[in-house]
């Protein structure tokens, strides 16, 4: 194993030198059965919405954003969760329970360049019920921790999901050993936030790895087709104490700037809009902030739907979408304003809790500037519709019935994500930003 400097994302150090991830593995492997510990190897795979198809509930997913998921092997006596095929690899399980004193550590070539990029582990479900909410501020590419590279992305990182800060420290102290202790991060289980154990009454835990937006779609689908993923298991023979890890302090949203300036332009975009429609019949669809806070839904039992904490969360109040009608959503492009490091929307089957598909910032330049031509203000507006066919139309997402898609007779929402304020590396403030405003269009 090459010798290279520790460092973190944004460093200038040079890649190691034949680096080997299944060597580095192995060494570990062999490190730790030496002192006494258990190792089970497991795997990495990767969720697409396609993988929802037969599953009752896709669980708010992000259609832009594939999930990479750690797939562990069970533990002798481990109550095991039963999801279906999705979540089942060669007897690894992407859905886990584990006890206080192990670790799971994931070691990786981190996906090529993209907008976003994260991980972060979660409660799954809690005594039978579906929580699926997070336990801390996640690992994203503004501070996660890689080796001998200037991003976080392209690049070898390790991620210990763990509660025992002893058990983290001895990881971090072998990859040290083997010249790669700059790629160490800890994903912390807090024990007084999670239930930790191997029986039914314990939480059921899963990690994902986020990363939405490629720049180079071939390089991205390359990665997704066969993730540079290792996943170990690392436990004691015999169950011992723990030094805990307290539960971290989360980042803190907001940066005292607001979008208050663009309220006018927005409102003159909506009037534009519904003089575009004015042959229509146009009403205004409710729209209201989605409160998804991980411990906030841990101590509350309420489903968290896979949030983030990376993320501000908007969503229209469903309706159902007939043939001949259309939503058309008019926003302020938080990124162009500096507020996110990408803004989307999506579609979503309510019932089925289902993204099938949307538009991102990307596709966003020259949509409101239809409705308000030649008004400077609509560069940082949005300003797209979602319709069953929208015929070529630019600025327009068809949302079809057949899967992925959404029945005629079904409700549909459309939610907005603003994904990670560069200066504060966590989510934006709602108060800050500017909701978007939904308006249903159809025939008289």
């Amino acid at each position: 194993m090459g010798a290279c400097a520790s460092s973190g994302a944004g460093d200038d150090a040079a890649p190691p030198d034949a680096y080997d991830r299944r060597a580095l593995v192995d060494a570990l492997k062999g490190d730790l059965a030496a002192e006494g510990l258990v190792v089970d190897e497991g795997s990495f795979g990767i969720f697409h919405v396609e993988d929802c198809a037969d599953l009752p509930s896709c669980f708010g997913n992000n259609p832009a954003s594939p999930y990479g998921l750690a797939f562990v092997p069970p533990a002798p006596g481990e109550a095991l969760v039963d999801l279906g095929a999705p979540f089942v690899k060669a007897g690894a399980r992407a859905v886990w329970r584990m006890r206080e004193d192990e670790a799971v550590v994931t070691i990786l070539r981190t996906p090529p360049a993209a907008r976003y990029l994260g991980v972060r582990s979660y409660v799954f479900s809690r005594a039978g019920e579906t929580l699926f909410a997070s336990l801390g501020d996640t690992l994203n590419e503004l501070v996660l921790d890689t080796e001998g590279s200037a991003t976080a992305f392209d690049a070898e990182a390790a991620v210990i999901t763990t509660a025992d800060r002893a058990l983290d420290a001895r990881l971090r102290a072998l990859l040290a050993a083997h010249g790669v202790g700059g790629i160490a991060n800890s994903d912390v289980v807090p024990p007084s936030v999670a239930r930790l154990g191997l029986g039914a009454e314990a939480d059921a835990l899963t990690l994902l790895l986020r990363v939405a937006l490629f720049d180079d779609g071939a390089a991205g689908d390359a990665w997704l087709a066969a993730p540079p993923a290792l996943v170990l298991r690392v436990r004691p023979a015999a169950e011992r104490p723990i030094d805990a890890f307290p539960a971290p302090a989360l980042r803190t949203r907001g940066t005292g700037t607001t979008e208050a300036g663009q309220a006018d332009a927005l409102a003159a975009l909506e009037q534009a809009a519904r003089a575009a429609f004015a042959d229509r019949v146009v009403d205004a669809v409710g729209v209201a902030p989605l409160d998804l806070r991980g411990w906030a839904c841990l101590s509350g039992g309420t489903q968290c739907l896979g949030d983030n904490a990376d993320a501000l969360y908007t969503a229209s109040l469903p309706i159902v979408l007939g043939s001949a009608d259309r939503l058309v959503v008019l926003g302020v492009d938080h990124t162009r304003a500096g507020k996110a490091t990408y803004t989307s929307l999506a579609a979503y089957d309510t019932t089925r809790q289902l993204g099938v598909g949307g538009t991102s910032d990307r596709d966003f330049g020259g949509s409101a500037a239809v409705y308000l031509p030649g008004d400077a203000r609509a560069d940082g507006l949005f300003a797209v519709s979602f319709a069953r066919d929208c015929q070529g139309e630019a600025h327009c997402f068809t949302v079809g019935t057949a899967f992925p898609g959404i029945a005629l007779d079904a409700p549909v929402s459309i939610a907005e994500r603003a994904y990670l304020e560069p200066s504060t590396r966590t989510g934006p403030l709602g108060a800050e930003l500017l909701r978007p405003r939904v308006l249903r269009v159809r025939p008289r």
